[in-house]
Order: structure tokens, then sequence, then C-alpha cells
């Protein structure tokens, strides 16, 4: 199964959501903190750096706001590029099939005991599975 993810499709398809996680991670209080966030952030675009810079919110007392000059630094790099796309939103319309392997379990289902604390009878859950089941 790993080998049918690790194709290059999935990953890819990844990379955004990856890189995004990474962003709010990093540190983003100076312009020289918005470069590299930009420089590291590949897959996304600057509307979607800058998206993700201005909803942040950090956790009280751990960290500070990113600064608004910080935030309009980022816009203006989005304006001023003509090559930028401006999507917002990944795509998620993708279905990868993954496949997870059957391994057969050898519990004879007619031999299963459930407590009366449970409060099941034949009737409610199982007789649509046509399995007798014994109830102490």
């Amino acid at each position: 199964m790993e080998e049918e993810l690790m194709d290059g499709s999935v990953i890819s398809m990844l990379h955004p959501m990856i890189q995004a996680s990474k962003l709010l991670q990093m540190k983003k209080q100076s312009f020289h903190d918005a470069e590299e966030i930009i420089s590291l952030c590949t897959c996304l675009n600057l509307l979607q750096i800058q998206k993700l810079v201005t909803m942040y919110t950090p956790s009280s007392g751990f960290e500070e706001r990113v600064p608004i000059a910080i935030i309009r630094y980022i816009a203006k790099k989005n304006q001023s590029s003509k090559t930028d796309p401006t999507q917002l939103m990944v795509d998620v319309s993708y279905q990868f099939p993954v496949t997870f392997p059957f391994s057969y379990a050898d519990v004879n289902y007619n031999d299963i005991k459930i407590p009366k604390s449970i409060q099941l009878s034949n009737n409610d859950l199982f007789s649509s599975i046509k399995i007798k089941i014994k109830i102490d």
C-alpha cells in the first residue's frame, strides 16, 4: 500500500498542506522571516501565504500576532508578482484509491457471547447479519 501512495501523485497533492503547516510553525515577526516563508513555501502561491499569515491566530501567551507590516509586505509582493496564480483554495476534487489488505480473523461469530449489560437481543443489531448470538 505504501508503494501506491508514494507514486508521487498523492504526495504532490499533500505538499501545499505540508508547507502550510510548516508556515504556521515558522517565525513571522520580521521582513527576513517573511522572505524565508516565501522562499520555503514553493508549493503555495503568495495569495495563499498572505491569507494564512493574515488568518493566523497564535495561542495566547505563546506567540505574538503577525505584525501588520509583515502582512502588508507579503500583500505588496503578491501584487507585484505577475506570474503568481490567484488560486486560494487547494483543489479537493482529487480522489485516490487506497486498498487495505484483508486479514482473515479465525473467529467463529456463532460463539461470541455478549453480556446482558449491553442490553442487546438477537433481534436488535445482528438480525440483519443472520448470526445467532448467545446472550449470557
